[in-house]
């Protein structure tokens, strides 16, 4: 059932309107706050580079690191710190530029990174001996590269013909946007938008290199798929968003692609919805990060005065918060 909660978001500097429910199989950590937000100012540098226009998060379970990626080509490590469920702090650790042999990719390269996503890749068997990369979705020229955690290019994946094809794209800033590593179906993408061939009816398309889903938009006029990763179960979550200008609304979604049979778009359910009278934060990059625990990143676009936001939400949490607000007969318990 979905719960709606209203909380205020003094942190994001507007009230905002919340409704989650939990994911299913999630293992939710005890206590903590149902969100937590990290900001890092607009001028903030890591080696040198500076950390803005967040595109993508990936996060590696296994070393605790996570991942950014910048439309322009910048790559960066970062630690999180989080107790109790809450997120307290978000540090940068290194950063590289994205490089190919012929040199830095970047803007004028008409590189555009959207998505990020890590995959590890057996070697020896015996040994269980492994390696990690990351895969980094483009708009301008749609694809996918293998990126070493170091910067460099180790190549591309194939993409299904009509996603190699720019001109099949709705424009030019609606090309690839998403990517994510599937136990099952293995490393899906997703295009903001429909293809110019497709009816916005059709809902998001979701593909591999042989085969592709389309699941229902929450707004099939005006939503754009903005991010992917995979939960505990195998679910698909989605990262939505619709509006323009003072009012954005963010909304994280989910399915499972085996129940996806019929021609009809598959039917999604609604985890997760911020919605800011105001004002919202544009929020493009996503982490799951385990244990019910979904994080977001904002792209500032560059702008000076405009700081990364890191907002970590615990829908179950956000549930608990809205029952113990309605027991306490109000519409915002203070302490969630």
């Amino acid at each position: 059932m979905l719960v709606k909660l209203w909380m205020l978001f003094a942190a994001l500097g507007a009230a905002g309107a919340v409704m989650a429910v939990t994911p299913s199989g999630a293992e939710v950590p005890s206590g903590g706050r149902s969100h937590s937000m990290v900001s890092l100012a607009a001028d903030t540098r890591v080696e040198g580079i500076a950390f803005s226009e967040i595109s993508g998060l990936a996060w590696d379970a296994e070393e605790q690191w996570l991942y950014a990626v910048s439309d322009r080509g910048k790559l960066f490590r970062l630690r999180l710190r989080i107790e109790n469920g809450e997120l307290r702090a978000v540090v940068p650790v290194a950063a590289v530029m994205i490089k190919s042999s012929a040199g830095s990719l970047g803007q004028r390269s008409g590189f555009d990174a959207e998505g990020l996503a890590l995959r590890r890749i057996m070697g020896d068997p015996a040994q269980g001996s492994h390696r990690m990369e990351l895969l980094v979705a483009t708009e301008g020229t749609p694809r996918v590269l293998r990126v070493d955690p170091s910067g460099e290019v180790l190549g591309e994946l194939p993409l299904m013909t009509d996603l190699a094809d720019a001109k099949r794209y709705a424009d030019d800033n609606s090309m690839l946007e998403a990517v994510a590593i599937h136990p099952v179906h293995g490393v899906l993408v997703a295009p903001e938008r429909p293809l110019r061939s497709e009816k916005r009816p059709a809902g998001h398309r979701i593909q591999t290199v042989d085969r592709r889903w389309h699941i229902q938009a929450l707004d099939p006029a005006k939503s754009h798929l903005k991010a992917m990763d995979v939960l505990d179960d195998g679910q698909l979550l989605v990262l939505e968003r619709s509006g323009s200008g003072k009012r954005l609304i963010n909304t994280l979604r989910s399915v499972k692609l085996e129940t996806c049979t019929g021609p009809s778009p598959c039917p999604m359910q609604t985890l997760l919805h911020l919605d800011q009278a105001g004002g919202a934060e544009n929020f493009e990059g996503m982490a799951y990060l385990g244990h019910g625990q979904v994080l977001l990143a904002s792209d500032n676009r560059g702008k000076k005065n405009t700081p990364t936001v890191f907002l970590l939400v615990n829908p179950a949490l956000t549930e608990s918060c809205h029952n113990r607000s309605r027991h306490r007969g109000s519409a915002a318990w203070p302490g969630c």
